[in-house]
């Protein structure tokens, strides 16, 4: 088993924890800068760095996974969420989220094509996102904002909640 780190200002660090007592790291992808989200998806995983580059490297290579493929962002990445064939990417702003469609494979240098980005600079903004089904859920401390996410990459606002108590 293995756990996939940022370390600091480098890159993308593989931990062997199959024996939590003696774990120890096995690789590392050095990017030479900070990684801001890192999430694993599908048997892959994403790393997005302050250079507004994306790495998505094959885990089947695993204990050092190699990156099949880097591709720039719209922004720097404060989360990342995924639905289906899609990927949401919402910026360290918390006020943009820029969706990008997934290839079917990542042969050949296929890439995520970016679709859209979604303007949400008349919010608070937001530290992070869920996405389930046509619904894309944004939060921040005070706030569980809805949207609905359309056919044509676009949010249309639905309710927001707020929590009786600050979301962590």
């Amino acid at each position: 088993a293995y756990a996939y780190l940022n370390a600091e200002d480098r890159g993308v660090v593989t931990v062997d924890v199959t024996d939590p007592g003696s774990c120890g790291v096995v690789n590392e992808f050095i990017t030479g800068e900070y990684i801001c989200a890192l999430h694993e998806y599908d048997g892959h995983l994403y790393a997005f760095t302050l250079s507004k580059r994306g790495y998505v490297f094959d885990l089947e290579t695993s204990p050092s996974p190699l990156a099949k493929v880097d591709f720039p962002t719209q922004s720097m990445a404060a989360d990342v969420a995924f639905q289906q064939d899609y990927m949401f990417v919402l910026a360290s702003t918390g006020k943009e989220v820029s969706i990008y469609r997934l290839p079917p494979s990542y042969g050949g240098g296929a890439a995520p094509e970016f679709m859209n980005s979604v303007d949400l600079s008349g919010t608070a903004g937001f530290q992070h996102i869920e996405v389930q089904g046509d619904m894309a859920y944004l939060l921040n401390s005070n706030l569980v904002q809805l949207y609905q996410i359309k056919p044509d990459y676009t949010f249309a606002t639905c309710n927001a909640l707020v929590p009786s108590h600050p979301v962590t």
